[in-house]
């Protein structure tokens, strides 16, 4: 009897936000990409290990992780921006802020 098993990697993109990258200084939009690892049994994703997050900017392609905290942010920026409604004239729109420097790692990919 043969029993295949191994390892996959699953990508959801779970919200685009519009910030300043940090490596092309150029304000872009960046897509906040959620990585979970399962392991599997016939192809089938069974027990999940571990979760990662990670922005990708637009503009030149450079992938940043973030902690589970700074992507909680960039999800609730994206929410509050979904919310509101089209600015008026008198009344401009409110720039998303990027979460704070401790919340982002050290890029995973050099």
């Amino acid at each position: 009897m043969i029993i295949l098993f191994g390892f996959r990697r699953k990508l959801t993109r779970l919200a685009t936000v519009f910030v300043m990258c940090g490596h092309c200084n150029t304000p872009a939009a960046h897509a906040l990409t959620r990585t979970r690892r399962y392991f599997t049994l016939f192809f089938v994703p069974v027990i999940a290990f571990g979760t990662k997050y990670f922005t990708t900017c637009t503009m030149c392609g450079y992938v940043t992780r973030v902690t589970k905290e700074g992507a909680d942010h960039y999800l609730a920026a994206a929410a509050q921006a979904a919310n509101v409604s089209a600015p008026t004239p008198t009344a401009p729109a409110a720039p998303l802020v990027p979460p704070a420097p401790e919340a982002i790692e050290s890029p995973p990919f050099e």
